[in-house]
């Protein structure tokens, strides 16, 4: 998992077996951790902003969360399980996520994972 667990911290798309645990090992190669369950799309972006540090201003909304994360001014790296719906609300999350893993900047890493948070 080199640029994930090993340096220079590199964005992307990491897919892991398992979330236990693995935010430490993150946090240990320089990231700032955040979670979500991204089994409802409009819950989980309520939620990103206090996981991700956001400011209080951030308005809990697909355009807000896009913004917030060109915003993002250290390695972040969000854990993520879920995403089981399907619907266009949740599909533009999942599609602004993975636009940010390849802006270029500050490294964003989404980690997905198979077990439950």
């Amino acid at each position: 998992m080199k640029g994930l667990l090993t340096g220079p911290l590199r964005s992307g798309l990491y897919e892991v077996g398992d979330v236990v645990g693995v935010g430490a090992k993150l946090r240990r190669a320089g990231w700032h951790v955040g979670y979500v369950d991204l089994s409802d799309g409009r819950a989980a972006v309520a939620v990103l902003g206090e996981e991700l540090g956001f400011p209080d201003w951030y308005g809990r909304n697909l355009d807000a969360l896009a913004d917030s994360l060109t915003d993002l001014t250290v390695p972040t790296a969000l854990v993520a399980v879920g995403g089981g719906a399907v619907d266009d609300y949740s599909l533009e999350l999942g599609r602004i996520l993975l636009d940010r893993t390849k802006a270029p900047g500050v490294p964003f890493a989404l980690v997905v994972g198979a077990v439950p948070l």
